[in-house]
């Protein structure tokens, strides 16, 4: 695998190397037939291909905490980025339970990366631990027999911005929903459309 050179650099890649890139999507920012993308990024050959499920990552009371959180917001998604440096090393510490929306979110945030990351998946991690530098944590909500709405995530916004998709390290998901949420504060929107 080779090594980001000069102009991977400049781009903050670290791991694997850019290459031409064309699926139809364009930033506005930038002319037709200059993406690229970033390849051969670092995978242990242990790990190559797995995929890892874990049950019970949060206790009960913090699903619910979260899952309440969610369903009172106005917007159907929030996002945060909790830095490695955070999560492990001496600089780890929980943050504050926070009193507005940007500190909920956080601290949100980091109790669901670190349950997931670092306590259930830091060994799979390993040695990769090495070439993160944060966890992008998006709580997102729809309602029954619906999709999450559309949302911009951490990779996307680099892209718009450099014009080079590059595809996370680790990517992991929380389901915090009750199995039979009671009632649904987000009732179906269409109750009387046909479910066969």
């Amino acid at each position: 695998m080779g090594t980001a050179g000069a102009d991977e650099a400049a781009l903050g890649v670290t791991l694997g190397r850019l290459e031409a890139w064309d699926d139809g999507h364009v930033p506005s920012l930038f002319p037709p037939g200059t993406g690229r993308m970033v390849v051969g990024q670092r995978r242990r050959d242990e790990i190559k291909g797995q995929l890892n499920v874990y049950e019970d990552v949060l206790p009960p009371a913090l699903c619910r905490e979260v899952y309440d959180y969610c369903c009172s917001q106005a917007l159907p998604s929030w996002g945060t980025y909790v830095l490695k440096e955070h999560l492990v090393g001496p600089k780890a510490t929980e943050p504050h339970p926070g009193v507005n929306a940007a500190g909920k979110q956080y601290y949100y945030g980091w109790k669901a990366a670190k349950a997931l990351f670092v306590d259930r998946a830091g060994d799979f991690i390993g040695e990769d631990w090495a070439y993160v530098d944060g966890i992008a944590i998006w709580g997102l909500r729809s309602t029954r027999r619906n999709q999450v709405e559309y949302h911009i995530d951490y990779a996307e916004l680099h892209r718009l911005e450099t014009n080079v998709t590059q595809p996370p390290l680790f990517a992991g998901t929380l389901q915090v929903s009750p199995p039979n949420p009671d009632p649904n504060p987000y009732p179906d929107p269409n109750p009387n459309h046909d479910s066969t």
